[in-house]
């Protein structure tokens, strides 16, 4: 009897470290990327965490370079849904503008 329990509890500490081992290799590329100190991973990044509470602390990290990048893309986005909130005005039933504009909205 005990030796049926030793051996259950040895397969199931085998299967939560073979568990363990195969969850911290799918570590995301992104990670990588940043380790590296690559901008457009950094850039990336904050893009994706830019919704989430903390996102200050984090762009805080990342030199004046970098988050001049990542304003780029946030005035570039800005300037789009200018110009097709523009064109709106002039035609309001517009498939392919509204279509355009739910895509960045979306995103954002």
């Amino acid at each position: 009897m005990k030796k049926a329990l030793y051996i259950a509890s040895g397969g199931l500490l085998f299967m939560v470290l073979m568990l363990n081992i195969l969850s911290s290799q799918s570590i995301s590329p992104l990670y990588f990327d940043l380790v590296k100190r690559d901008s457009q991973a950094a850039v990336s990044f904050l893009q994706q965490i830019k919704r989430l509470p903390d996102f200050g602390y984090y762009k805080n990290l990342f030199d004046s370079d970098i988050q001049t990048q990542f304003m780029v893309e946030e005035v570039r986005k800005n300037a789009e849904i200018q110009r097709l909130e523009g064109l709106l005005v002039k035609n309001p039933y517009s498939r392919d503008l509204l279509y355009k504009l739910s895509l960045i909205y979306e995103q954002a």
